[in-house]
């Protein structure tokens, strides 16, 4: 009955006679800086903590784990941040595609236990994922990306009232 979306832009998809008239409206409630999150474990920890994280992520052999840029908005504003990091940081113009060509696509319920397990080295997550999994992070200095989440309740929800009981 109720819909948070991390994006506006997703609400979008479900706006319109053409996209089934989904969604109406929608309420910005909140938002979330993405930061870099590292395994406490990975060999390029100590690197995370002492250099630019930009210049780690270039390591030869570093595991990148990001969702989906195509079907999650994390991982759409992963690849923003990267664009960002080639600009801000004034790093050559391979620097971002470089990146996302080597990382490790995942479905956003998958990261966070690939992380955990050691099996990647560093991840991009939402501060409200990173701190309640008490992750080690690293912000993104110059970047300054972050999740809007939005509520709404759904045109043919079943229980409407509950919905905008709850919202």
């Amino acid at each position: 009955d109720v819909f948070v979306a991390a994006s506006p832009s997703v609400n979008d998809t479900l706006t319109g006679r053409a996209n089934g008239t989904w969604v109406r409206w929608y309420a910005s409630f909140g938002t979330a800086p993405l930061v870099l999150a590292y395994s406490p474990s990975s060999r390029y920890a100590d690197d995370l903590r002492t250099r630019r994280w930009v210049d780690v992520l270039t390591e030869p052999g570093i595991r990148v784990g990001i969702t989906d840029p195509v079907l999650d908005p994390k991982g759409k504003l992963t690849v923003t941040a990267l664009d960002a990091a080639q600009r801000a940081y004034g790093l050559p113009r391979t620097f971002a595609s470089s990146v996302r060509d080597e990382a490790s696509v995942f479905p956003e319920e998958d990261l966070l236990g690939r992380l955990q397990a050691g099996q990647l080295d560093v991840g991009f997550f939402y501060t409200s994922e990173a701190v309640p999994a008490h992750l080690r992070t690293v912000p993104l200095g110059r970047v300054h990306e972050a999740a809007t989440y939005t509520v709404t309740v759904l045109e043919r929800a079943a229980d409407a009232t509950a919905g905008i009981a709850f919202v």
